[in-house]
């Protein structure tokens, strides 16, 4: 249940997919965990951040989008989960992490 140590890398010869896109707004992203019933009742958004999440692998490169992540926090159970918002889509990216 602890951090024991952490990797950190960095990314070299980066190439641009497309051209740059507007992402959907921290405000749409939310509101769009909650159309999509991902925000249980009683639950608390602690905090959230723009970042990029690894969206597939093609020929040994990574492809990576932009997401909305969320951590919210259950008040009755006081489980955490992280929830992500593909924020040039808008869709629920369904891997989620709970920690008690």
């Amino acid at each position: 249940g602890y951090v024991t140590g952490y990797t950190q890398g960095y990314m070299n010869d980066v190439q641009i997919l497309r051209e740059k896109r507007e992402t959907i707004s921290q405000e749409r992203a939310l509101i769009w965990l909650y159309q999509y019933n991902k925000l249980p009742a009683n639950t608390q958004v602690l905090w959230c951040h723009l970042g990029y999440t690894r969206l597939l692998s093609v020929n040994n490169s990574i492809v990576y989008i932009p997401t909305w992540n969320f951590c919210i926090k259950n008040s009755n159970t006081g489980n955490i989960q992280y929830r992500r918002i593909n924020a040039f889509m808008g869709s629920v990216m369904d891997e989620t992490i709970s920690v008690k």
